[in-house]
């Protein structure tokens, strides 16, 4: 007992973990392309012909992967040590980000929730009995998601044991078979055809699957990508400056008050910002040749990623240069190994080819009626041009970010002790930078105040910056005194700030209509709640961009009333001019509907519009950001109290 007791206390202990990149790839494939049904027409000769494009690319990766002398497989040695750093991150974060993990989920991020576990509610809800209807619906589902990951750790199991007994051609076969059945029924079912990517609700799957359908679990879900970036940079830099100096400078790298913002927020921007970020960190500080497991590493992880959120793309053109560069004199020997080394992108090929014909929700398009933000506003090189020349670009990057963080860019020149291809790495980091900015002001204009999407092109280049400002600290014996000194004040202003980010100004900023946006919480579990309550389950319309009986899902309602508040938003109530809001006039004459919960929707004059129809004031249910929820009930219903 002491021995077993010693052995998990050993701090020296060492823990090795092997990552075959080719079965990460595919199994993200079976997630994209299989279980979420990514890039989905109507048209039978496109999907014949996408089948056997994901057979060929499962062919691929998997006959390359397991041939090509262990290079698609990474080792990453690990220390008891290092895991205990990896807590402790853990442990700051959370506590960093307690109170806006636990906000009420609200807009957008509804519909994400709502896609990440759409197959099991649309499930629950069709093929439950009527002597279920009284259960919670989320219960049922946590129910159920337990009972998935059971499955899914014993089948995973079972190919880890009889894997070995498979040709690498019957494991083709077999993948193969199950990612066109899950695509085929998820197809036949409605399913598929998102524009947004798909990887991005799989992190929301798995924490909702553990710990329950709940804000907290949906928020939660961003977080560690802050967790593993931290933990990526302090790896790297513990040969560099010891363990203890790499663990301030970790936390501090990643203690940027917008960061802490995104990393809890059910958007997918911060998979993006750490994906740059691992990308820069790791390539542009390179001092060494690197073997071919390294660049297939890094471009597994940049595939993966673009699946996540589509401007991770982006990088790659920039992977590629570097790759050349870095390793022309075995290239020149053999070939091949750029095929290796791109084999990777097969992934996310599909979905970029999707977005770059069709566009995304963030593309801008002509009878958008941009021109309120921005005259003449047709032409992408105007637009550029707009943003650079009024300032835009400058004044929304410090209403975000602020100037003290901002400046850290600057870092990204300081010359590194025995550096290569300094001058080539800062052309390329200048050139990835300026199109990172060029591409995300060629979307929307009305979108350019966002604070989440900035995060994706400035946290990495601030982190770079400051990567390497703290590596030339520690280059010599007084300065690398300061590191922790330097790191500690960090952490504690960029805590500070992350805690207080929606209540501290942002920098004065010349334009007012470009600055900073952020999300405004709505407490939809408090006003459902109410409801509930006050007997009004099944007869509560809830108005606003909330993805119609998800919040009602998450405030704990039963499968019937679920079913009810579904019903409620398909009588077709919507205004003509504002989907996220309604028609007075015909919520009226449906009688079915005894109270309205109006929350975020563009008419401001709704309220109004209900009191004119002879609806009362019922309640209201502010947040603590100032966002309030109107209660209006009919008049004949005005004595009920909350």
């Amino acid at each position: 007992m002491r021995s077993r007791i010693a052995k998990i206390i050993d701090l020296d202990r060492r823990f090795v973990f092997r990552i075959n990149w080719a079965y990460v790839l595919v199994a993200v494939l079976f997630w994209t392309y299989g279980y979420q049904a990514a890039i989905n027409t109507n048209s039978l000769v496109f999907q014949l012909g996408f089948a056997i494009y994901l057979i060929g690319a499962i062919s691929y990766l998997l006959s390359i992967g397991e041939r090509v002398n262990g290079d698609f497989v990474s080792e990453l040695q690990i220390h008891s040590k290092d895991l205990l750093v990896l807590i402790l991150m853990l442990a700051l974060w959370v506590l960093y980000s307690f109170s806006a993990l636990n906000q009420p989920i609200v807009g957008d991020q509804l519909y994400y929730g709502m896609s990440a576990k759409r197959h099991e509610i649309v499930a629950v809800l069709k093929l439950s009995p009527a002597w279920a209807d009284k259960f919670i619906l989320k219960d049922v589902v946590h129910v159920a998601n337990i009972v998935s990951l059971v499955l899914v750790f014993a089948i995973a199991r079972m190919m880890k044991r009889h894997a070995p007994m498979l040709s690498t051609w019957q494991k083709i076969g077999l993948i193969s078979v199950v990612v066109l059945t899950f695509r085929f029924f998820v197809i036949q079912a409605g399913g598929g055809g998102s524009p947004f990517g798909p990887l991005q609700l799989f992190p929301l799957w798995v924490t909702t699957s553990i710990f329950g359908l709940s804000d907290f679990a949906l928020r939660f879900a961003q977080t560690p990508a802050l967790i593993l970036t931290a933990f990526w940079i302090y790896l790297l830099l513990t040969r560099r400056m010891g363990r203890v100096n790499s663990v301030f400078v970790a936390a501090a790298l990643c203690a940027i008050p917008l960061l802490i913002h995104v990393s809890t927020i059910v958007e997918a921007s911060v998979w993006t910002t750490a994906t740059w970020t691992i990308f820069l960190v790791s390539i542009f500080s390179l001092h060494q040749d690197r073997k071919l497991e390294f660049w297939i590493a890094i471009s597994s992880i940049l595939s993966i990623a673009v699946v996540l959120r589509s401007p991770s793309f982006l990088a790659f053109a920039f992977f590629i240069p570097i790759f050349l560069v870095m390793n022309w004199t075995f290239i020149k020997k053999n070939k091949k190994l750029i095929g290796y080394a791109l084999s990777p992108f097969l992934l996310g090929l599909p979905f970029i080819v999707s977005n770059l014909l069709t566009g995304t929700p963030a593309t801008y398009s002509a009878d958008s009626l941009e021109a309120v933000h921005i005259p003449n506003a047709h032409s992408l090189l105007h637009r550029l041009y707009y943003a650079f020349s009024h300032g835009i670009v400058l004044n929304t990057a410090l209403s975000t970010v602020g100037a003290l963080w901002l400046a850290f860019i600057f870092g990204v020149f300081v010359p590194q002790k025995n550096e290569r291809h300094y001058i080539l790495s800062r052309v390329i980091v200048s050139l990835f930078l300026m199109a990172a900015i060029a591409m995300f002001f060629s979307i929307r204009p009305s979108l350019w105040i966002t604070d989440r999407y900035k995060a994706e092109y400035l946290i990495p280049f601030v982190i770079l910056g400051a990567y390497l400002l703290f590596c030339k600290m520690s280059e010599h014996p007084l300065t690398k005194k300061l590191v922790p000194v330097f790191a500690c004040a960090m952490v504690f202003v960029g805590g500070w700030g992350g805690i207080n980010y929606k209540t501290v100004k942002p920098i004065g900023v010349s334009q007012e209509r470009f600055m900073r946006e952020t999300e405004s919480v709505y407490d939809y579990t408090s006003a459902l709640a109410a409801a509930k309550a006050a007997g009004f389950a099944s007869h509560t319309l809830l108005v606003g961009n909330t993805n119609a009986e998800f919040p009602f899902i998450l405030a704990g309602f039963s499968i019937a009333d679920v079913k009810n508040a579904k019903a409620l938003t398909r009588l077709a109530l919507q205004a003509k001019d504002d989907w996220t809001s309604v028609d007075p006039e015909l919520v009226n004459s449906a009688l079915e509907v005894q109270l309205v919960l109006i929350s975020d929707t563009a008419d401001k004059q709704l309220r109004a519009k209900f009191q004119k129809l002879g609806w009362m004031d019922w309640n209201q249910f502010p947040s603590k950001d100032g966002a309030v929820i109107y209660a209006l009930v009919r008049r004949q219903l005005g004595m009920k109290t909350a």
